[in-house]
């Protein structure tokens, strides 16, 4: 990843896995398409230490300290969005170069609607938490509002189907 195709369905997840991504394909074939028909990228274009955010978490009290002051050094608040771990904050270092990223992709793909794979996604690409009363709802992209806004679906992420089907 990323496979960008202009102006299609873009598929946004949040780290690049081997497991959830064979899982994804077995979705999109369900659904009668493949990754050759869609768009895909991350929020991150890395995994950390054992596919857990929290690796790359501080403390929010400390995450919001350092977003106020990467804007009054001049970074856009529209990239200074804090996004969770299971219990942390991710890193500013980290979610600051990501975001700016994917804006990137997004205007590159153009996409008609994004299907948000995971709170992750969701919380890049909305500012929304909470993946279980968000899915199944329209949303729109309009962290950056510089770029018109884009409908966007979100659902769970596939590997939290892969947990679900495990257990």
């Amino acid at each position: 990843m990323p496979l960008l195709r202009k102006g299609c369905l873009m598929l946004v997840g949040e780290t690049p896995r081997d497991t959830s991504g064979r899982s994804l394909d077995d979705v999109l074939a369900l659904a009668g398409t493949s990754r050759g028909y869609v768009s895909l990228t991350n929020v991150f274009d890395e995994r950390p230490t054992n596919n857990n955010l929290d690796n790359w978490g501080i403390l929010p009290k400390e995450a919001h300290k350092l977003l106020r002051n990467a804007i009054a050094d001049g970074e856009s608040p529209e990239f200074c969005q804090p996004i969770f771990g299971t219990t942390l904050v991710v890193h500013p270092s980290k979610t600051i170069p990501a975001l700016k990223r994917l804006k990137t992709e997004l205007i590159k793909g153009n996409p008609s609607c994004i299907v948000a794979l995971g709170h992750t996604a969701l919380r890049a690409l909305c500012g929304v938490t909470g993946i279980g009363k968000a899915r199944g709802a329209l949303h729109f992209c309009s962290l950056w509002p510089s770029m018109p806004p884009i409908k966007v679906i979100p659902t769970y992420h596939p590997a939290i189907l892969l947990r679900a089907f495990e257990n």
